[in-house]
């Protein structure tokens, strides 16, 4: 299959009223996102243009010190599971995010998430730099220092959490590399809850953030847990490059990259108790199962309004396909589109948003 049957597979499949059910948890941020100032003359300026023109200034400022400007650009929300939640109820999902929203009320960058909100406590806090090429994300994550199963199982109580795992089909775990707590949190849900909802047959979709400050041991157990889950249901991890590559060195330590990153999730997936592997760079996403890997060459957007939070809306996108039930081709292009016509629009398409730049994606194969 190409990519004009998957996005006409999946145009047909969109033509009918989305009646899927997920909960999506735990994390949640304050974003800031800002612009680093290059040059200013009154008040126009520019920005630097890219992440290696930043590094080149920073380096240049050893030992001597710098002052930069940042110019506000928007303050949203932020965190993994927020915005993989609001990407999947714009696009019909019945929703339910749990995660760190607010305390004792929720925050009001959160009030206009289109789901049922759990707090389990005041928000994480983020400054996002954005350049052209990428960007730099500056977290100050005490708010997770507690964030357990105990903590869980008290906020939200061990009836509630078995009823949203067993009456959602799609059970999204993300952000997993910031919490502290992540393989406690994980092993609790393992122990007191999954049993109980066996023979679900639930999705399961993990994400880990960016994993590149934890040591190997801690990622090697994060990872063997969340595999775990493949007794109770379909489960696939997400990554972007970056973290794919991390995996690699962590499970083949010493050895050298392959040249080929499709190479890389192959074996990567073999060393992992996964049912599907999906790795995400800048300009294609890929797809490493038992019957093998698939690549799909995205659509450039050339002036993108956001870079936070693409990833997210990538993994919400895939899981519509997942849920829809299309092939895997039209998966990761349903993955693609919808991170794509995020960063065009400035946030978050509906399914009639999502079409149209599916459309649009047709007329330029």
């Amino acid at each position: 299959m190409g990519t004009e049957d998957a996005i006409l597979e999946l145009l047909s499949a969109l033509e009918n009223p989305i009646r899927i059910k997920a909960v999506v948890g735990f994390d949640g941020y304050i974003d800031q996102i800002k612009k680093v100032v290059q040059k200013r003359e009154g008040k126009h300026f520019e920005p630097f243009p890219s992440i290696a023109t930043f590094a080149e200034r920073l380096a240049f400022a050893a030992g001597k010190s710098a002052q930069f400007e940042l110019v506000s650009q928007a303050l949203k929300l932020g965190g993994n599971a927020p915005i993989m939640a609001n990407s999947l109820g714009r696009l019909g999902f019945a929703t339910t995010c749990v995660g760190t929203l607010g305390s004792p009320a929720i925050h009001p960058a959160f009030s206009n998430l289109p789901a049922q909100l759990i707090s389990l406590g005041p928000p994480a806090e983020t400054i996002a730099l954005e350049f052209g090429d990428g960007k730099l994300i500056l977290s100050d994550v005490k708010a997770f220092e507690d964030l357990g199963w105990e903590k869980v199982k008290e906020v939200i109580g061990v009836d509630r959490l078995e009823d949203l795992f067993l009456e959602n089909q799609l059970l999204a775990l993300v952000g997993w590399s910031n919490l502290p707590l992540a393989n406690d949190l994980l092993q609790g849900i393992l122990t007191h809850i999954m049993p109980k909802c066996a023979g679900g047959n639930q999705q399961f979709f993990f994400d880990l953030a960016d994993p590149t400050a934890k040591p190997p041991d801690h990622i090697r157990a994060l990872v063997q847990t969340i595999g775990a889950f493949s007794k109770f249901g379909q489960v696939t991890l997400g990554v972007n490059e970056n973290e794919a590559i991390y995996l690699y060195q962590t499970y083949f330590p010493g050895q050298s990259l392959p040249d080929d990153l499709q190479l890389l999730g192959v074996d990567l997936f073999r060393e992992l108790n996964l049912h599907q592997l999906v790795i995400h760079p800048l300009d294609r996403a890929l797809l490493i199962t038992e019957d093998g890997a698939i690549e799909q060459l995205g659509k450039v957007v050339e002036q993108p309004k956001i870079q936070t939070g693409a990833g997210d809306n990538l993994n919400a996108g895939y899981c519509l396909g997942i849920c829809l039930g299309v092939s895997d081709r039209a998966c990761l292009v349903a993955g693609i589109a919808n991170s794509g016509a995020y960063v065009s629009l400035g946030h978050s398409p509906d399914t009639r948003a999502l079409a149209q730049y599916l459309r649009t994606w047709l007329k330029s194969c």
